[in-house]
């Protein structure tokens, strides 16, 4: 992946967490009708999304161990665990140390 989509895809996954912050802690007052009840759906949609995007990316990967233990961390805490996931196996690049051509790992099978 290029270095400007895995920026990109940061600031995506942390717009949610700060979307969150925010109506938390100044609470959630809209200027009109339209403002209230367009928001949160663009929301839900925007963190379906980058859900759907980073199961696809937990499934494609063999750098990540505990397959089962991000997905389950995902669906309970999304907006908490997507910046974590960007930061540890998309953002780091590991992809690009750990492959050796030939070489067979115990997780590539």
């Amino acid at each position: 992946m290029e270095e400007n989509i895995r920026i990109i895809m940061g600031l995506l996954s942390i717009m949610p967490l700060i979307y969150f912050i925010y109506v938390v802690v100044f609470g959630f007052i809209p200027q009109s009708a339209t403002v209230f009840y367009a928001y949160p759906p663009v929301f839900v949609v925007w963190v379906f999304s980058l859900l759907i995007f980073y199961f696809v990316d937990l499934y494609q990967t063999r750098l990540v161990k505990r397959k089962i233990m991000w997905v389950a961390m995902l669906l309970l805490g999304s907006i908490f665990t997507m910046p974590v996931y960007w930061y540890l196996f998309i953002w780091s690049g590991k992809e690009k140390k750990h492959r050796r051509k030939g070489i067979k790992h115990i997780f590539d099978y």
